[in-house]
């Protein structure tokens, strides 16, 4: 039997997440979950697959094209000033477009960040890793109304890309809270990323309506070229502390990293540096991977584009 070549669906697309375009490196990975379950009969074994949820789940990477309303899109307010027990998904239903090159698009009637991705902040390369968008049914409806979780269709493709939208420049460090500001350089990208926990929220007529916050935590990681290993001694205190004691030592330190003009600007506070070695080889920097990690509650991470 065969295939007639027009028959066959590949290409690429792009993302619409509210009223942000979002242009993708490579792929676009979507993928839909029905959560099945199997009924069990002691005298013939398992059933046929029940459905026990129905979601969705898009993931890619970023371009690294950057505006104000790209960042607040891909970093919520949820994820930098945090409030545990609120949910990711608004009153308002945010629609989510992936909308492919050849014309069909799918949209989804509920989503939302589910996973911010990581900056890598370096004149040599683009900001962003994998981002996570959720998807689920829209608030007020139920799972068996049409377009609930998604609608889909075909348009002309015609959005248009500028390259200088792409934004690679310098960075610089600060670390303020001790005695002294200190200014941090590396060899290597500032890698911030955030890591976050999140419950969903189950209605057993509906299925997954929202996920909740239960924690946040902000990393930033680099090895850092004019620290020694007694520096970081210091700062990580393996010693001269009682167990059970804060690693920051009851100081409130705050990192900022700083990018030229159209870069980001990152402000960590009440941060700890929780992660550090030291290398003696014949041409490594003296310090490799530092941590420096902040949770809580409350502003904990401020982003913003440098003027």
């Amino acid at each position: 039997m065969g295939l007639a070549r027009d028959a066959i669906f590949d290409g690429p697309g792009s993302i619409v997440l509210g009223t942000e375009k979002i242009f993708a490196q490579e792929n676009i990975i979507s993928t839909p979950t029905v959560d099945p379950w199997r009924p069990m009969i002691s005298t013939h074994g398992q059933g046929k697959p029940r459905r026990a949820d129905g979601t969705a789940q898009t993931v890619f990477t970023p371009s690294g094209r950057l505006t104000a309303g790209l960042l607040a899109a891909m970093y919520p307010a949820w994820c930098r000033t945090v409030a545990i027990n609120t949910g990711i998904y608004g009153a308002t239903n945010l629609v989510c477009k992936v909308h492919g090159t050849d014309g069909k698009w799918v949209q989804f009637a509920s989503s939302a960040v589910e996973q911010p991705p990581e900056l890598k902040l370096d004149p040599r390369g683009t900001l962003f890793g994998d981002l996570t968008i959720g998807h689920v049914i829209g608030s007020g409806l139920d799972r068996t109304d049409a377009g609930s979780l998604y609608t889909k269709g075909t348009t002309a493709y015609s959005e248009a890309f500028d390259d200088a939208d792409i934004i690679a420049v310098p960075y610089s460090c600060v670390l303020t809270g001790g005695a002294s500001p200190v200014e941090l350089f590396t060899d290597a990208a500032w890698s911030l990323s955030c890591e976050v926990e999140l419950e969903p929220r189950y209605i057993n007529s509906i299925g997954t309506v929202n996920r909740k916050v239960k924690g946040v935590v902000w990393k930033l990681k680099a090895p850092i070229a004019n620290l020694d290993y007694d520096d970081i001694l210091d700062y990580m205190g393996p010693e001269g502390q009682a167990l059970g004691s804060q690693i920051d030592g009851g100081t409130d330190y705050t990192i900022t990293v700083t990018g030229a003009t159209g870069g980001i600007v990152a402000v960590l506070h009440g941060i700890s540096v929780v992660e550090g070695n030291g290398k003696w080889g014949a041409t490594e920097l003296r310090l490799g991977d530092i941590g420096f990690e902040t949770t809580g509650m409350g502003a904990i991470c401020e982003l913003s584009i440098a003027a």
